[in-house]
């Protein structure tokens, strides 16, 4: 039976479980002065159509590959995905959080809005841009601390743009599909000040 989950507005959520979160005690810190923060990430999403509705896979997600300055070789999982289409732009819009992971585990947590460049289809090349802001929530040397002082959505901590982005969402006959995608990103990220010294 033919779908067509782009016809009018369309929701779909996605929820992951944090992989782990490092333990241990930390210092008292300060955020301190922005510096860059850029890399790219690609990797893909899998999901299933039935009548109506675009489903992503938990049993089949994975994390996806990140290279990025202050995390190096690392990876990212997704929660609290939330994807909207307009009816009659076709645009689609993807916002939600990431944990990103870097090699030693520390955790670096951001929230962040894809927008695509045109109407969104299934089994057709798309492009797509957006911005991220980085949140408190992490762990390790991202161990932020929460600033009651500012907007509960700036938490001043960072932020920048996604840019370069590509995706294809393909679906087969079954209904079963996967969204191969990648993208760069460049903005800043706070520092430390005050952060424990690891020990040998």
């Amino acid at each position: 039976m033919k779908t067509n989950p782009v016809s009018e507005f369309t929701k779909f959520y996605a929820s992951t479980t944090l992989g782990f979160l490092l333990a241990g005690s930390l210092l008292a810190a300060a955020a301190g002065d922005l510096v860059p923060y850029k890399g790219t990430i690609w990797g893909e999403i899998p999901f299933s159509v039935t009548t109506r509705e675009f489903v992503v896979a938990y049993d089949r997600m994975e994390p996806v590959n990140e290279i990025s300055s202050h995390l190096g070789r690392g990876t990212q999982q997704y929660s609290a995905i939330e994807f909207e289409q307009n009816s009659q732009t076709g645009i689609l819009t993807c916002m939600g959080t990431s944990q990103c992971y870097a090699a030693n585990g520390d955790m670096l947590l951001l929230t962040f809005e894809l927008v695509s460049d045109g109407p969104f289809k299934l089994n057709e090349p798309f492009t797509y841009r957006g911005s991220f802001t980085i949140l408190p929530q992490g762990t390790g040397r991202f161990a932020f601390p929460d600033n009651a002082e500012t907007d509960e959505d700036d938490f001043g901590l960072g932020g920048g743009t996604l840019f370069n982005g590509i995706g294809i969402a393909s679906v087969a006959s079954d209904g079963k599909g996967v969204l191969p995608f990648s993208h760069d990103f460049a903005g800043t990220i706070a520092v430390l000040r005050g952060s424990p010294k690891k020990s040998k």
